[in-house]
């Protein structure tokens, strides 16, 4: 599950609410971009919002050969 920066926030807001994930990783192209946490996409509607840029939170990128300790470590640090 994932959403594109260019899709409206109608169409974000749908595939969140069917995906039942609280964050959902943002492509621009093929390219992660960041992660947008649905409980604060939701608020924006509240808000009366329809911009969810602002909500895109960077992305931890960690290689997948990484060792699990340095990994979680770095997830922590970016917390």
């Amino acid at each position: 599950v994932f959403v594109d920066s260019g899709q409206t926030f109608e169409e974000v807001e749908s595939i969140s609410l069917k995906s039942g994930h609280t964050r959902i990783p943002v492509l621009k192209g093929k390219e992660v971009i960041g992660i947008i946490n649905t409980k604060e996409l939701f608020a924006l509607r509240k808000i009366g919002s329809d911009s969810w840029d602002s909500i895109i939170r960077p992305a931890v990128v960690i290689s997948d050969s990484a060792p699990l300790l340095k990994a979680l470590k770095k997830m922590q640090d970016k917390k």
